[in-house]
């Protein structure tokens, strides 16, 4: 299936070049070389964000303002979704009262295509609505299609398939327009007007595949055949952008081609071809559908055993998943687990899968409603949670045969009761250290200058160095996540066992220690004051501060205050709640 990560990035003009992201190599590059060199890297996000950063800081010194609105767009493309948002809201804010071509529609686009790993469909659709309705004002129609491919993905799987096609037909008029290319001319930077032919080429690409997946949707296999065959055709002469990628996604529609026409050793075939191309092993998403469609598959021609481990291997990536993007189908993953667990008899299992229906069933509902009221009526949550409750007083009921398990519930008490208390103490523990913190209650730093272990230190590159660490503590250079006692000290022009000493004396701690605790500061600080702050997820938070992982800033954060993270911003929410 399409995803809009890669929508999104038929916007952007390809080109090949080193990836030399070096500051030297960066500032050398002219403003179209970065542009080229971003489309490049943009999958690595610490060099993505190297460039973009460099390009935006040129246009500020320029005081452009689309070429500023350019960087915050790339900036809006690499990080998770909530990050992304605030950069394209950059974009909007600067270019609101432009009369640009691309811009603030392509904020919006931006906007859109976050809100969409985020599952919220209601704030996609208005997003693209927003972006679609300015890309007509300003007559920009490869934004127009780009919006209209969306909508069509869009409905054809959450509203009427049937209207879907109409919508899609529209597009592929104007695509076939005489005056499509002549438009698009006008909507590209003069550095990339020379890839319009292959842009162009990939918009009929994008149009067969849309026209494919309408038809898969309707189950009108032999016109979705015809269509992924035709996109085919275009592919193999193709040589721009993603080729690998629409080579992928035609094969997956002719998996599920296969399946539907009940050429079930067919579909095998293609989910083998499939499962050999490290694109496919290394996006979750699509992965998620081979083992979904390969599951199948071997279950219609009779193999339980083979079908239900590549159902539960999809399954197991549903749960780990960061970006868990909810699609009908993933329904009939679990209804398809539920009974397997029923012929197992295993209660325990059913209710989970009982659960993850529920979990899929408030998101599809809510999406339906949005796009099509008619088809909530296939849900059935009352059912499933009376059944729900059935299974669970079965269990019940099947607990209280034995003597034993009497027994085993004085134990649970008791160990209930003991948690409790454990909990009760801890949570006064929190409280006071939460107290603590939001006093400010910091030790007071040692002043170095006079113990004598320093001797060997001149006073002027001791004063040298504690000037550079307050600029470097003001300047929040903390929060980069590429700090290390080397380049700060080669950065300060001192040695890094000065810097290292300096550190230890003064802040009576080691280096990694000091740069945790600055970033825990901050976090702390930023939490305290920044209630949209608070609404980022742990992980979020941390790559904001400079941490690489959430473990690490929660490990950190509580070895600085005594507390966790989450705690903290719980009992902040509540404080405010309160106010």
């Amino acid at each position: 299936m399409k995803t809009l990560t890669f929508l999104l990035c038929i916007l952007i003009a390809t080109s090949l070049c080193a990836q030399d992201v070096s500051k030297e190599n960066l500032a050398a590059l002219q403003d179209e070389e970065l542009l080229e060199l971003f489309n490049q890297v943009y999958t690595d996000s610490i060099k993505a964000e190297k460039v973009a950063r460099t390009y935006l800081n040129r246009a500020r010194a320029q005081e452009d303002t689309i070429k500023m609105a350019r960087g915050y767009d790339r900036l809006a493309r690499i990080f998770h979704p909530e990050k992304n948002l605030r950069f394209a809201d950059s974009v909007i804010v600067l270019t609101e009262h432009t009369n640009h071509i691309t811009y603030p529609a392509l904020g919006y686009i931006l906007k859109a295509t976050n809100y969409y790993e985020m599952n919220n469909l209601e704030l996609v659709v208005m997003n693209y609505l927003l972006a679609y309705r300015i890309a007509e004002n300003r007559n920009n129609t490869s934004q127009q299609v780009f919006v209209m491919d969306n909508l069509v993905y869009f409905k054809a799987i959450w509203g009427n398939p049937f209207e879907a096609l109409k919508l899609q037909r529209k597009r592929h008029e104007i695509v076939n327009s005489p005056e499509f290319i002549q438009n698009k001319r006008k909507t590209v930077r003069k550095g990339v007007i020379s890839k319009i032919g292959k842009e162009y080429t990939h918009d009929l690409i994008l149009s067969y595949e849309s026209f494919s997946f309408c038809f898969l949707n309707m189950k009108e296999l032999d016109s979705a055949r015809f269509y992924t065959n035709k996109a085919y055709n275009l592919v193999r002469v193709y040589d721009g952008f993603e080729k690998e990628y629409h080579k992928i996604l035609l094969r997956e529609y002719n998996m599920q081609i296969s399946f539907y026409d009940n050429k079930f050793k067919e579909t095998l075939k293609y989910s083998d071809s499939l499962l050999k191309s490290k694109t496919i092993v290394d996006d979750p998403y699509n992965l998620k559908n081979v083992y979904f469609f390969k599951g199948l598959a071997h279950l219609k021609l009779g193999e339980q055993k083979k079908g239900f481990s590549y159902l539960l291997l999809a399954d197991s990536i549903y749960d780990n998943s960061d970006v868990q993007i909810v699609m009908p189908y993933q329904r009939k993953l679990f209804e398809q687990l539920y009974y397997f667990n029923d012929s197992l008899n295993n209660r325990e299992n059913k209710i989970i899968y009982l659960n993850k229906m529920l979990r899929v069933d408030s998101v599809l509902k809510k999406n339906y409603r949005f796009y099509e009221p008619n088809l909530i009526k296939k849900f059935e949550t009352p059912r499933l949670l009376k059944e729900k409750e059935n299974l669970i007083a079965g269990l019940e009921k099947k607990q209280k045969v034995t003597k034993s398990i009497s027994y085993w519930y004085l134990l649970i008490a008791i160990l209930s009761l003991t948690a409790f208390l454990f909990y009760y103490g801890r949570q006064r523990i929190y409280k006071q250290r939460y107290e603590n913190l939001i006093a400010k209650q910091t030790k007071p730093k040692t002043d170095i200058t006079s113990q004598d272990v320093v001797t060997s230190i001149s006073t002027s590159i001791i004063s040298d160095i504690l000037t550079s660490l307050e600029q470097f503590e003001s300047k929040q250079e903390y929060l980069s996540q590429n700090i290390s006692l080397t380049k700060l000290a080669k950065t300060f022009g001192t040695n890094s066992n000065y810097l290292s000493k300096v550190i230890n004396l003064k802040m009576e701690k080691s280096f990694p220690q000091y740069i945790n605790d600055l970033r825990v500061d901050y976090a702390a600080e930023e939490l305290r004051t920044n209630r949209q702050f608070r609404r980022f997820t742990i992980k979020a938070i941390a790559e904001d501060c400079g941490f690489r992982s959430a473990e690490s800033f929660s490990k950190a954060f509580y070895k600085s205050h005594g507390i966790y993270p989450s705690y903290y911003i719980k009992k902040l929410n509540k404080k405010n709640e309160g106010l």
